[in-house]
């Protein structure tokens, strides 16, 4: 339960602050495409750190490529 505390907070403190970037750059007219590659990027990495955070035996591969993205 601890591990799915812990990733759901880990998304609420970074998920926020990159939507917000995400969106202070589409205001300034930035491309779509580099939009949407944040955007995806932003979410695999959220998806990838949550999967390696919530195993019985983390796997820092995971999380360290998460964190990273």
């Amino acid at each position: 339960m601890l591990r799915s505390i812990r990733a759901h907070s880990n998304f609420a403190e970074y998920v926020p602050l990159n939507l917000f970037a995400l969106y202070l750059l589409e205001s300034q007219g930035a491309p779509l495409l580099l939009s949407h590659v944040l955007g995806f990027s932003t979410l695999l990495g959220r998806l990838l750190h949550a999967y390696g955070i919530t195993q019985n035996n983390e796997n820092f591969k995971f999380r360290v490529t998460g964190i990273m993205s």
